[in-house]
């Protein structure tokens, strides 16, 4: 470890110009995250933002909320078909939505 405490991601020291803010992520046991943490120092003194997941029983990403304090700052919901493909997306903070396609036996059908 380099005395200003920052590995690069090859294990070699980063120098001063490189370094980068911490961050503290917290994974579930099938290594997915439930939320990050960033921080404005190297510290970790400083939080900045923290970004929450939330997934389904089949593992897919269902929210991503990132806050600063109690601001949410962006919120985006999934809704997957039973192909685990993405057939549509909200965020209640913009109160947007979209949803997608797909192709079936060369006919354009709508999924959502």
């Amino acid at each position: 470890m380099p005395p200003h405490g920052v590995p690069a991601l090859d294990g070699e020291p980063v120098g001063d110009a490189c370094r980068l803010p911490a961050s503290l992520a917290h994974p579930t046991t099938l290594g997915q995250f439930t939320s990050i943490e960033r921080f404005a120092d190297l510290g970790g003194a400083q939080p900045v933002v923290e970004s929450d997941f939330l997934y389904d029983n089949a593992a897919r990403l269902t929210d991503l909320t990132h806050r600063q304090g109690s601001t949410v700052l962006a919120d985006v919901y999934w809704v997957y078909d039973a192909f685990s493909r993405v057939t549509g997306s909200w965020s209640p903070t913009d109160d947007s939505s979209s949803e997608r396609c797909q192709m079936s036996l060369s006919r354009f059908a709508r999924v959502w």
